[in-house]
């Protein structure tokens, strides 16, 4: 009977695992994402690590699958073979995971890197020496594991607390780093949230429809949800892998890594521009969800009736406009002007260069002068500059 369950299981996982090698070896040896042109302006050194991060859960992947195979085959020995596939699946596996979460440290860097929304550099290089203090941590508990013998000379000597003790510095370190990143992506999204929220009311507020910057907010408030959405769940499925296979140690460890490497791969091929369309049918479940936790979904359907509906309004007035004064420009000189079939004469009318060259919308949506320019909150006109004339660095250099 458990190897009738262990059949289903390796036929559904050998769909997934092959769909996987398919994607990879189509998006990124036969038409490499980088040369497409949503994302031909990557940096090179996010491309190779985005590369060997999902060319590290593949082999991953594919060792799990030569696992189960032999399980089938000779019943899962502790040596030889299964020991070397075993062996190549830790090794694989924990390259893709520091990478993974290497290109998440990238993201929080170069998002916003030259807006108003830029993460304070104290912030990434503590991220940072948190990464690299997990690694050579985890790097230096592997030797002295080694040199202990594999864990399998006594216990209660020197060496064994050392292991025991650099070991549990390792994954309080690696831990933490995972609820730093997690809480990062989710308080982000919150705050970009949050942002767009308050920007759409003080636009309909004051009808400073200044179109460009909320069209910025828009975009970034969908990227980072995708952010957010790829992150979280990669991190989540590693976060309880893990300590999962850490405690049901041989032949339970395959079938635990399996789903995450699988996970953890379609996480990092979503993350790319050119997947966008990928992205919106696998993740629908995940988009609803946050939808009703963050008001996502919502806001960016009224984001952009907003700016549908007064786009229109703004284009007839500067119909209504044009029409009415005619051609040329009159310097802010007053005109009268007579109709000759009517007999009648028409009203006058104040045409300035500024009227001409941008209209403004008569009646409740006019904008008044002297109200504020909104600066998202953070009171600070150049910030609102920046943002505009910044293009958002993230959506032309997908990871």
């Amino acid at each position: 009977m458990a190897e009738i369950g262990v059949i289903i299981y390796v036929v559904f996982y050998s769909f997934f695992l092959f769909a996987a090698i398919g994607l990879f070896f189509y998006r990124f040896i036969i038409k490499p994402y980088w040369k497409t042109g949503a994302d031909n302006k990557q940096p090179a050194c996010a491309q190779r690590v985005l590369f060997f991060c999902v060319l590290c859960y593949t082999l991953a992947a594919f060792c799990v699958f030569l696992g189960l195979i032999m399980y089938l085959i000779f019943g899962f020995p502790t040596e030889g073979a299964t020991a070397s596939v075993r062996s190549a699946l830790t090794v694989f596996y924990f390259i893709a995971l520091f990478l993974m979460l290497y290109v998440w440290i990238q993201r929080i860097q170069i998002t916003f890197t030259g807006s108003a929304y830029e993460y304070s550099p104290r912030f990434l290089l503590i991220t940072k020496g948190l990464f690299w203090s997990v690694l050579l941590l985890g790097l230096l508990a592997t030797i002295l594991f080694i040199l202990n013998d594999g864990g399998n000379s006594e216990e209660g000597t020197a060496l064994s607390t050392v292991v025991v003790i650099v070991s549990g510095l390792a994954g309080i370190a690696f831990f933490a780093l995972l609820g730093v990143l997690i809480y990062t992506f989710i308080a982000r999204l919150n705050k970009l949230r949050k942002i767009a929220e308050n920007r759409l009311s003080k636009i309909s507020e004051s009808g400073d429809y200044d179109f460009e910057s909320l069209e910025v907010i828009q975009k970034l408030v969908k990227l980072q949800l995708k952010l957010t959405i790829c992150s979280v769940t990669a991190i989540m499925t590693s976060l309880f892998a893990i300590p999962l296979a850490i405690t049901n140690d041989g032949f339970p460890e395959f079938m635990i890594y399996g789903p995450d490497c699988i996970i953890g791969f379609i996480c990092m091929y979503l993350t790319i521009k050119a997947n966008a369309e990928a992205y919106e049918k696998i993740c629908k479940f995940c988009i609803i969800t946050c939808n009703c936790c963050f008001n996502t979904t919502t806001l960016d359907q009224q984001i952009g009736h907003h700016i549908e509906v007064h786009s229109r309004s703004l284009q007839t007035s500067q119909t209504n406009a044009n029409s009415s004064n005619g051609s040329g420009s009159n310097d802010g000189i007053t005109i009268t002007t007579k109709d000759e079939s009517q007999g009648q004469t028409v009203g006058p009318t104040s045409i300035t260069a500024t009227d001409q060259a941008t209209p403004r919308p008569s009646g409740k949506h006019r904008v008044d002068d002297s109200m504020p320019v909104d600066s998202v909150g953070l009171n600070n006109e150049q910030s609102e500059i920046t943002e505009r004339e910044t293009t958002v660095k993230s959506e032309n250099s997908q990871i």
